[in-house]
């Protein structure tokens, strides 16, 4: 019982999870409660003794009470140095120090004495230094996770004994002239997951015998291999266990790595398991999908990889396919009938091809669909509510950038609740579309430049507080923005609101000054250039500090700018130009600091600009 009791009371304090339900499990058995050994608590208060803790989160971890009861926290944010007490919590088996700042110091050696420990995990902990052998002593480790901090190695032997380690994350780490990695991780007969991403890593050294048979996931993402990577195909390629092949950013990465040549000269066929593949941002692969892909259930990604040729009908042998991106590559011709036939497919993505040609009405039948990317080809034609009559599962929908009509009944409900809609110069107008009343879930939406010349329904400015970016520029939209009771639709996450080249008309400031206190941490884009809005510039500003863009320009607002402007500190962009603002420049507006751009010709300033 006082084995299973000291575990958890580490687990308890040096963890950055809440761990306090394993704690209440552990330490009861029955009616019977064990406190926390002596030892163990001394141990816990002298390594507190040496961290710096600015929150004071370990303020309980004082006196000869139960050690058990002290407060767990799940971020501590800590700093100092690692006591070497930490050593007497002998029955320690899970260790998390990640995220913490030890300020560049070396990770301790005493670490390698905690002979129990299965989970050590260091990640963004700020050590520097060398990696200290004495960790090959943990014979029990299982999980290891050393990535994100300043380390450089140039031998890596000290792993070649942890023989039931099965996750090794080094991300990060500079490996560039560890010569004996390859090796060293080939020796270990548990491995599973190896992440080496942006590892400084260009070759690997030819070995004589392979053991990876245990390897599912493979990350060497971010480095600089080049074609030869695959004269390795016996290595990490030739057995069949390998689930998840990530040539870019999932278990198996060469994310943007120099990958040349056509993907059917890579060698992946034998691949009997895998099950996702990524290749994307190997800027000189090219070539087209070869049909042994077939049995994939992710094609992840493939973007940016000049990926040529036609989609034709056999992409409706990839039955088990649910995510597929191939986003800026050089696929042409039409989108195939066939794409009806994707019955698992959740996520397509297009983007940014030369794809051409209408839009099978067979979409509507993918009844899994959740994310639909098209924007940025040249596709035309009609869409109608047949293109949709399934797709109930539907949650973002992006044709902006295409000569699409999307024409559908008045009245019509779709099947879906969007959160995400792109449909820029795309022909929706010339009414506001109603249909939009029916969504329930939008938070961006962009219909801009789609040839609507309407009033905005009242409905739509009723659930605009919803939005986190809207965008209804470059239309013909008319009429006065009503008075109601929520403020601008703004969130703190980079929220946009532009209404610009329209033909709104009369004051935007009832909007703009009202819910003074949520619109505090707005952090984002405010453009109502190019319409006819008129009034004073009301003096609101100092509950937009965060505030990135504001463009007023030619418009006909009037009145001095007032001194206000000068708390926006965040402000990169400010443009009034063509308004009828009058009076002085104020001084505050020294204080936007991060202006790299201001406009205020054609108005009526007087004075000096402030130096």
């Amino acid at each position: 019982m006082k084995s299973t009791m000291s575990v958890f009371v580490a687990l308890f304090f040096l963890e950055l999870f809440t761990l306090a339900n394993m704690v209440n499990l552990s330490f009861c058995t029955g009616n019977s409660y064990v406190g926390c050994i002596d030892s163990e608590r001394e141990a816990l208060i002298k390594l507190k003794q040496d961290l710096i803790d600015p929150s004071n989160r370990l303020a309980s971890w004082v006196g000869d009470g139960d050690c058990c009861k002290w407060a767990a926290h799940d971020r501590l944010m800590l700093g100092g140095k690692i006591n070497p007490s930490l050593v007497d919590l002998k029955h320690l088996i899970h260790l998390d120090l990640s995220g913490n700042n030890f300020q560049g110091i070396q990770i301790p050696k005493c670490l390698g004495s905690l002979k129990n420990l299965r989970y050590l995990n260091l990640t963004a902990a700020r050590f520097a230094g060398k990696i200290p052998h004495q960790l090959g002593n943990l014979s029990n480790l299982q999980y290891l996770d050393l990535s994100d901090i300043k380390l450089h190695v140039d031998k890596f032997s000290w792993p070649s004994g942890l023989s039931l380690l099965e996750h090794l994350d080094l991300s990060r780490m500079n490996l560039g002239k560890a010569s004996d990695l390859l090796p060293v991780t080939n020796s270990l007969p548990s491995l599973k997951v190896l992440k080496l991403s942006e590892s400084e890593l260009h070759q690997f050294a030819p070995l004589s015998s392979v053991n990876f048979s245990s390897l599912i996931a493979l990350d060497l993402s971010g480095n600089y291999f080049d074609s030869s990577l695959f004269q390795f195909g016996s290595c990490f390629f030739g057995h069949h266990r390998l689930v998840f092949l990530k040539l870019s950013a999932n278990e198996f990465h060469v994310r943007s790595n120099s990958l040349q040549g056509t993907i059917s000269s890579m060698g992946l066929e034998n691949l009997t398991s895998i099950k996702t593949l990524d290749l994307s941002f190997n800027e000189e692969l090219g070539g087209q999908i070869p049909t042994s892909f077939v049995r994939l259930c992710k094609v992840t990604g493939l973007g940016g990889c000049h990926i040529s040729g036609h989609l034709t009908n056999q992409l409706g042998q990839f039955k088990c396919l649910h995510t597929l991106e191939l986003r800026d590559n050089s696929l042409s011709g039409p989108l195939p009938p066939a794409l009806g036939e994707l019955s698992s497919m959740t996520n397509l993505d297009l983007f940014s091809n030369t794809l051409n040609g209408a839009i099978p009405m067979s979409l509507g039948q993918l009844s899994h669909l959740k994310h639909l990317d098209l924007s940025h080809n040249r596709l035309n034609g009609t869409i109608s509510e047949i293109h949709f009559v399934n797709l109930t599962k539907l949650t973002s929908f992006s044709i902006s950038e295409n000569s699409l009509i999307l024409q559908v009944n008045p009245n019509w409900v779709p099947p879906f609740q969007l959160d995400t809609l792109h449909l820029r110069s795309c022909h929706l107008g010339p009414h506001f579309p109603s249909w939009l009343h029916s969504q329930k879930h939008l938070s961006v939406l962009d219909i801009s430049n789609t040839r609507i010349s309407d009033t905005i329904p009242r409905w739509f400015w009723n659930s605009i507080s919803l939005y986190e970016s809207l965008n209804l520029s470059s239309n013909q939209i008319y009429g006065e923005i009503p008075n109601f009771d929520h403020p601008l639709p703004l969130v703190p996450s980079h929220g946009v609101l532009d209404l610009s080249n329209n033909a709104w008309s009369g004051s935007i400031f009832h909007l703009i000054c009202k819910g003074e206190n949520e619109l505090a941490n707005i952090d984002g884009y405010l453009k109502l250039s190019k319409n006819y809005f008129s009034g004073d510039i009301r003096d609101c500003w100092v509950n937009w500090p965060n505030l990135v863009v504001l463009n007023l320009g030619n418009n006909f607002f009037s009145g001095s700018l007032p001194i206000s402007i000068g708390n926006l500190s965040c402000l990169q962009l400010l443009n009034l130009r063509n308004n009828r603002i009058v009076g002085i420049i104020p001084v505050s507006i020294q204080n936007c600091s991060n202006l790299n751009g201001l406009d205020m010709g054609e108005n009526e300033f007087v004075g000096d600009i402030p130096a």
